[in-house]
């Protein structure tokens, strides 16, 4: 690897298990947003990562941040080997999600337009919900788009927040909850009442205060029942955040992440669909 890539490299956990040879055997999990670069690969037959790996970028611009993956990935190991299958997630796009019924482009466009930056790819995840089809619709740079194309052809693509909502529709139950998760300088809220996506938004955040902020603010927009009304959070839940909302919201059950098989508590993050 390249010293100046190597610098990036900021979480780096490699198995015993892990044999190169073998690779066209595991999955290849992709998360890229303006703030990293990250790769998970995991063992279908055991479900447990073999390798992860993380590299922290600070790039606003499209075209440069493209090239900084580039650079990237030819100077890594691993990650540019055949799998037997892999993904994509991105974690940095705005979305919006619709349960109004499948949309034309036109519309998608539209919609796009009145809630955020529009780039030149327009994009639509599809869930499957109670009869009914959920669109999550964002839109990604051409640049971050050929190199998708140009690197990891055969990926099915998703942005992190169709990842979370589907992981969140799996364990829904009756009553009204609202689901938080927190990552790195993200903060996503979600809210259910009988089993249906009332809000889903994220928002970036700078400090402690900020999530607690964006909660209770969310709660009181909503106008939502503390009383009746279940608070999930995971992902980086650390002291000074678990004391603050314990202070203001009382009750609340902190959800570990599901990926966290590895011998490292530090990466939590959603990666895919095959978790």
């Amino acid at each position: 690897m390249e010293i100046g890539e190597n610098n990036l490299l900021k979480f780096n956990f490699i198995s015993k298990n892990f044999e190169v040879e073998s690779c066209s055997n595991y999955h290849l999990s992709v998360e890229l947003s303006v703030n990293f670069f990250r790769y998970a690969v995991l063992d279908p037959n055991t479900m447990k990562y073999l390798i992860i790996r993380e590299y922290f970028i600070e790039i606003k611009n499209a075209n440069q941040l493209s090239n900084k993956i580039v650079s990237i990935i030819n100077s890594d190991e691993f990650v540019k080997r055949n799998f037997y299958s892999n993904t994509i997630s991105i974690s940095s796009t705005n979305c919006i999600v619709n349960s109004s019924g499948q949309t034309t482009d036109n519309e998608k466009l539209k919609m796009l337009e009145l809630e955020t930056d529009v780039h030149e790819n327009i994009k639509c995840d599809l869930i499957s919900h109670n009869d009914s089809v959920l669109e999550i619709i964002y839109s990604i740079p051409n640049s971050i788009n050929n190199l998708f194309n140009n690197y990891f052809n055969n990926s099915s693509i998703s942005c992190s927040d169709t990842i979370l909502i589907k992981n969140y529709l799996n364990e829904l139950n009756p009553l009204p909850s609202l689901k938080i998760h927190i990552c790195y300088d993200t903060i996503y809220i979600t809210y259910f009442y009988n089993n249906e996506v009332i809000f889903h938004n994220k928002f970036i955040f700078k400090s402690e205060e900020d999530i607690l902020y964006l909660i209770l603010n969310t709660t009181k927009q909503l106008k939502i029942s503390r009383e009746k009304c279940a608070f999930k959070i995971s992902g980086r839940v650390n002291k000074l955040t678990n004391s603050l909302l314990k202070d203001y919201l009382g009750e609340f059950t902190v959800e570990k992440s599901k990926i966290e098989n590895t011998d490292s508590s530090k990466f939590k993050i959603v990666l895919n669909q095959i978790i």
